[in-house]
């Protein structure tokens, strides 16, 4: 195994999960989430040196991330899939409320949570990941908790 590929595991050890998070937030479908994992590594296989800081690999991993779960979701491919019924999934999972609820929410509310909440970025830092202003992150982490809650409160009725 050459240095580089060595790197790059180490790489996947440590952010591996959180690409697949990301991704699976964004497009709603492991297998899709999957593939732009691979896709996200192969891109940070192909550019490592220019990556200065552990904190500049981070956020050029979400950013890639990002752009690739945009361009799968308006691809023309993408946009002529259905989803496979519930009952061909291979093995049922549990998900939670608050999970079923995200996953609810539109595109960049889920993205904004994910990145709020389960990487613990700032405000700021999550405004220049996603190229926006800093209050529309708070606005809309302002709007997705209230949708959040809104649908979790129906739950319990």
């Amino acid at each position: 195994m050459t240095a580089k590929e060595q790197e790059l595991a180490q790489v996947i050890e440590q952010y591996g999960n959180m690409v697949f998070r990301l991704a699976l937030t964004r497009v709603r479908n492991e297998a899709d989430a999957e593939d732009i994992c691979q896709e996200v590594f192969l891109r940070w296989f192909q550019h490592a040196e220019s990556l200065l800081s552990e904190e500049h690999c981070r956020a050029w991993l979400i950013r890639v991330t990002l752009n690739c779960t945009s361009s799968l979701l308006s691809s023309s491919w993408f946009k002529r899939t259905v989803p496979l019924p519930e009952t061909l999934r291979a093995a049922p999972r549990r998900e939670s409320e608050v999970y079923s609820a995200v996953m609810r929410l539109s595109k960049t509310d889920r993205t904004m949570i994910h990145l709020y909440y389960y990487e613990g970025f700032k405000t700021a830092e999550i405004a220049e990941i996603m190229g926006i202003t800093e209050s529309t992150v708070r606005s809309g982490l302002c709007r997705a908790r209230r949708r959040l809650k809104k649908m979790l409160e129906g739950a319990d009725s």
